[in-house]
């Protein structure tokens, strides 16, 4: 805050200035320089009296900002005292902000080779013109093709989005080709059991081809449940079936890390935790990578409601190079 005691004495001096100016009338020559001597004073006593108005470095050098004020104090009287006060206060209330650069330099970001996938790059745009309803049906329709070079996977989704457009031609191709996406990995699964089948002989070993045969079923399908082909009761029979074959290879071969990681999704999804948390752990021993089973062992703690534990797995895996779609998860709970 303001000296309010230098202030003042700076007013008495002015004041006195102009007092003894009118005393010495006999001499003006004298009147002029008391006039001066004394309001150089009060100007200079009024400057040391703003100084604390101003702000860190609007302050400096000090004796600059001194003699600046009391400089324009000395050169207008009287006004310039009142005009100096409300200078300084504009300062104070609006100081000068810090000069910003128009451009800022960021770090590139690394590579990930997982982050581009094939198709990506054009689904979004596919996604947005498709569930536009007021575009033209034939470009839309066009989109609609498209996916049909699109991974299973991406394609499903939209595909069935698609089922409750109102345009008829829309919905039906949207249906054929969910028709033959499911269609395809009907007949490969016939195909297989036939192969099975001819190899089965019992309750004894299965032969190689047999083994080759139960994978392919448990991969088919997985696929079904991947692609999203599959819902309700025809949802929980594939989980059953894939299940079913992956135990048979796993007889004869327990010491395959994909297919003991698969068995512990497929008994999670059927919600036998505990089954399905001894998988994980048996995969992860096998030298599956923790990025790929460290979620899913999260997942069921957090059904647990454990959530210290799923914070200690996730700080845990915090250090892997994960997946960018696992990244945002392993930052919240890190």
């Amino acid at each position: 805050m303001a000296n309010f005691k230098l202030a003042f004495v700076a007013l008495l001096l002015e004041i006195s200035s102009w007092t003894v100016s009118g005393f010495l009338t006999q001499s003006s020559d004298s009147a002029l320089w008391g006039y001066l001597a004394l309001h150089a004073l009060a100007s200079a006593v009024l400057a040391f009296s703003m100084l604390p108005l101003l702000l860190g470095k609007h302050t400096q050098p000090r004796w600059a900002v001194v003699g600046l004020i009391a400089c324009f104090c000395f050169v207008i009287p009287v006004l310039g005292f009142v005009l100096a006060f409300l200078a300084v206060m504009t300062v104070r209330v609006y100081p000068s902000r810090d000069p910003t650069e128009d451009f800022s330099s960021v770090v590139l970001p690394e590579f990930d080779q997982h982050q581009h996938l094939p198709g990506t790059a054009q689904t979004s745009g596919i996604r947005s013109l498709l569930s536009n309803r007021e575009a033209p049906t034939k470009l839309r329709f066009k989109a609609l093709v498209t996916l049909s070079h699109v991974k299973g996977r991406i394609a499903s989704p939209l595909l069935r989005d698609v089922l409750d457009d109102p345009s008829d031609d829309l919905r039906l191709l949207a249906y054929g080709m969910l028709d033959r996406m499911e269609q395809k990995l009907s007949r490969a699964i016939h195909e297989e059991l036939q192969v099975l089948k001819e190899e089965a002989s019992g309750p004894a070993a299965l032969s190689p081809r047999g083994l080759v045969a139960a994978h392919r079923l448990s991969d088919l399908y997985w696929e079904l449940l991947y692609q999203e082909l599959a819902s309700d009761d025809m949802h929980d029979f594939a989980v059953q079936e894939s299940l079913r074959y992956c135990d048979m290879v796993l007889r004869q071969q327990p010491d395959e890390p994909p297919l003991v990681l698969r068995r512990g999704r497929l008994l999670h999804a059927m919600d036998r935790q505990q089954e399905a948390e001894q998988c994980y752990a048996r995969a992860l021993e096998l030298g599956m990578p923790a990025t790929q089973v460290i979620p899913y062992q999260a997942q069921i703690r957090y059904a647990q409601r454990d959530f210290v534990q799923v914070r200690s797995m996730m700080q845990g895996i915090a250090q892997h190079n994960a997946l960018p779609k696992l990244r945002p998860v392993i930052d919240y709970w890190s």
